[in-house]
């Protein structure tokens, strides 16, 4: 049996919002639960200004961190999207000082949203879809080409030792949007086209119980099927209710949406997925709501306990 390098628990860039003590006081958090691994947040440390690393915060972020025994993966900024009709240059270039700001510190993985293209009429007449061709199907069909060459160039600059995972999304509006990341196996199947060793699937629970749940799948073959082709792994709960609010007040009571809540918590049925989830090698990374941090010891304790009955 495979042995996992580690569990982590993930950061909140708003909650650090670029201030450094806030950004050591996290880190003690993470550190004092007995995690192996932190997951830090791109857009909550200022180390990329309009597209390019700023070497002067990514001198302050990395002295920080050096003060841990904590090893490190990132998640790139949550909105960051490679065929975004107006922004995409401007994600790209983020993207790639994302990559640079992980080589500096030292981080393992970097994940990334999966791309959507959106289907409102201003993106769909804009100059960018219009070089895809006029037909709706069409074009999308070139622009998963385009998200390819884009996320193939991407990784290849990542090197030899750093992996891209593209993670499934729960949240997307068919109405609004159109993408590939419904599920870790369709992600998959996307990307599995480049064959890059560099490129996986960040696999996040939570995001597939919702999806799961609202498509009518079978969770833990989804689960099963993505395994071969994981770099990564988002650990966290909800009640696979897709109800859409304006903020975690006024979700939590009701159990909606993505609620990112401490294993055990919510009604995922990790008895069913945990024995398949034992032979990935990768980071347990935990992406638990950062309010529950007082908890954290306990999370970590337990996962650790859940991992051990079932390796």
């Amino acid at each position: 049996m495979a042995m996992h390098k580690g569990i982590g628990l993930s950061l909140n860039a708003d909650l650090i919002n670029g201030d450094m003590p806030t950004l050591e006081r996290h880190l003690d958090y993470v550190a004092d639960s007995g995690c192996d691994y932190v997951e830090l947040i791109l857009h909550g440390l200022d180390v990329v200004i309009a597209g390019k690393l700023n070497r002067a915060r990514v001198d302050a972020v990395t002295r920080i961190l050096d003060r841990f025994q904590l090893s490190r993966t990132l998640h790139l900024p949550y909105e960051l999207n490679l065929l975004s009709a107006e922004r995409h240059d401007a994600y790209r270039a983020c993207f790639a000082a994302g990559i640079d700001f992980a080589k500096a510190a030292h981080c393992e993985v970097v994940t990334y949203h999966s791309s959507f293209m959106e289907l409102g009429p201003a993106s769909q007449q804009s100059d960018f879809y219009r070089r895809f061709g006029d037909d709706p199907a069409d074009r999308y069909g070139k622009l998963l080409e385009f998200d390819l060459d884009a996320l193939g160039a991407l990784s290849e600059s990542a090197g030899t030792g750093i992996k891209i995972g593209v993670e499934n999304t729960a949240w997307h509006d068919p109405a609004a949007m159109r993408g590939y990341g419904r599920t870790p196996r369709s992600v998959a199947a996307h990307i599995g086209k480049l064959r890059s060793p560099a490129l996986g699937v960040t696999m996040d629970i939570g995001h597939l119980h919702m999806a799961s749940r609202a498509d009518g799948l079978e969770f833990a073959s989804e689960v099963r099927h993505a395994l071969p082709s994981l770099a990564h792994v988002h650990i966290h709960d909800n009640f696979g209710d897709s109800t859409r609010t304006d903020g975690y007040l006024g979700a939590l009571p009701y159990g909606f949406g993505d609620l990112h809540l401490p294993v055990g918590w919510g009604t995922i049925p990790w008895d069913d997925v945990l024995p398949d989830l034992a032979a990935y090698p990768g980071v347990w990374m935990m992406e638990i709501e950062f309010r529950f941090y007082p908890h954290f010891t306990d999370i970590v304790t337990d996962m650790r306990a859940r991992f051990d009955a079932v390796r």
